[in-house]
């Protein structure tokens, strides 16, 4: 018996931009996805779970709206998600150009509801 489910559509929060560096976890049976994505002209990092039964596919957005960014100025990439503790999820990515500045490690977390 197959038992594999398909959500279809974008988790992108601009579908006009392109997406990169996506990361999944799961906690419990939930996923988490975290990705980088063109705000203006830097990256941003943004992130959404599964909110709803899979048959339906309905993902909520965990990070602001506008992505998370230490430095408003500086894009972002190198996506990595763990879960941190019971009730967080630990967001980290690198903000920088490496070709032009040193670049920095930067973190984030989520309350899970």
């Amino acid at each position: 018996m197959d038992h594999s489910i398909v959500v279809l559509g974008s988790l992108n929060v601009d579908q006009n931009k392109n997406a990169r560096d996506a990361s999944i976890i799961f906690v419990g049976t939930v996923p988490y996805v975290a990705w980088t994505e063109g705000e203006g002209v830097q990256e941003r990092v943004f992130v959404r779970h599964l909110a709803s039964d899979p048959q339906t596919g309905t993902w909520t957005l965990d990070s602001p709206k506008e992505g998370f960014a230490v430095d408003k100025n500086r894009g972002a990439s190198t996506v990595s998600l763990s879960q941190a503790g019971a009730d967080k999820v630990a967001i980290v990515f690198r903000q920088g150009d490496t070709a032009k500045e040193a670049s920095q490690v930067a973190g984030a977390t989520i309350q899970i509801k």
